[in-house]
C-alpha cells in the first residue's frame, strides 16, 4: 500500500499576485457501497480495458490498391518477343512503387462491447484499488490559476507522477487551469474511464463534483 501524501495549505493568487484565500488536498475515502472484493472481477477489468482501447481507435489506416494508385495505364512492353512475363500494368502488387494487395482499409470497425454489468464491475474495482492505495483527495476550493494548480501538485509531491482531476462540466474555470500542466490529466464528470483511474496514482476531486460522484455511483 502506498503512503498517502502530505497535504499541505498552499495559497491561492489573484491577477495582481495578491493572496486570495489557501486551498488543501483532503485525503478522502470511498464509502463502502462503492467497493467490491479486490479477488473478484478481474476478467470484467481486464476486458472493459480492452473494449475503452478498441473504441480509441480511428481505423484510419488505408493503403492503395493497383486501381487507386497513380499511373500504370499503359502495358509496360509487348505482350510476346521480349523474352520477359508478359505484364500488363507497373502498378500491379509485385511491383515496386505498385498497388498493396489485402492491404487495411478505413471500413473496419475494431469497437467492442461489453455488458452494463461487467462495466460497472471494472469501474468499482478500479474505485476499489485506487481506494486501497489511498489515492482519492478533495479540493476544498477550486483555484484561479494555472500556477496555483501547480503549487498545489509541488507542495503536496504529488507532481512527479500522473494525477486525474474530476470536474463539473459547469466547473470550467478549473479545466482551464488544469489542461496545461504536465502529467496532468483532466476529466469531466461522468467521462472518467476505467484507464483513466487506473493510470493516475492520483485522483483529485473538487467539492461539486464529489457530492454528484458519490450520488451517482448508487445507481
Amino acid at each position: 500500500m502506498e503512503k498517502s501524501v502530505e497535504t499541505k495549505k498552499v495559497n491561492l493568487h489573484k491577477k495582481d499576485n495578491t493572496v486570495s484565500g489557501s486551498v488543501i488536498l483532503q485525503p478522502i475515502t470511498l464509502p463502502d457501497y462503492l467497493l467490491v472484493d479486490i479477488k473478484k472481477g478481474q476478467q470484467a477489468l481486464f476486458d472493459q480495458i480492452l473494449v475503452e482501447n478498441a473504441n480509441k481507435r480511428q481505423a484510419t489506416h488505408s493503403t492503395l490498391t493497383k486501381a487507386e494508385v497513380r499511373g500504370g495505364g499503359k502495358k509496360p512492353r509487348p505482350q510476346k518477343h521480349s523474352g520477359n512475363a508478359r505484364q500488363g500494368s507497373i502498378r500491379n502488387p509485385h511491383w515496386v512503387g505498385g498497388g498493396v494487395c489485402f492491404g487495411p482499409k478505413p471500413n473496419k470497425n475494431y469497437c467492442l462491447k461489453t455488458n452494463v454489468k461487467a462495466a460497472n464491475l471494472a469501474f468499482r474495482l478500479a474505485l476499489t484499488i485506487k481506494n486501497k492505495e489511498k489515492a482519492f483527495y478533495l479540493l476544498d476550493k477550486n483555484p484561479q490559476k494555472t500556477s496555483d494548480v501547480v503549487k498545489i501538485l509541488k507542495y503536496n509531491k504529488i507532481n512527479d507522477h500522473y494525477s486525474l482531476f474530476v470536474y463539473s462540466k459547469d466547473n470550467q474555470k478549473l479545466f482551464q487551469c488544469v489542461r496545461n500542466v504536465k502529467k496532468v490529466i483532466a476529466r469531466a464528470f461522468g467521462n472518467v474511464s476505467v484507464n483513466d483511474l487506473l493510470r493516475a496514482k492520483t485522483v483529485i476531486f473538487d467539492q461539486k463534483t464529489w457530492k454528484a460522484f458519490c450520488e451517482r455511483s448508487k445507481k
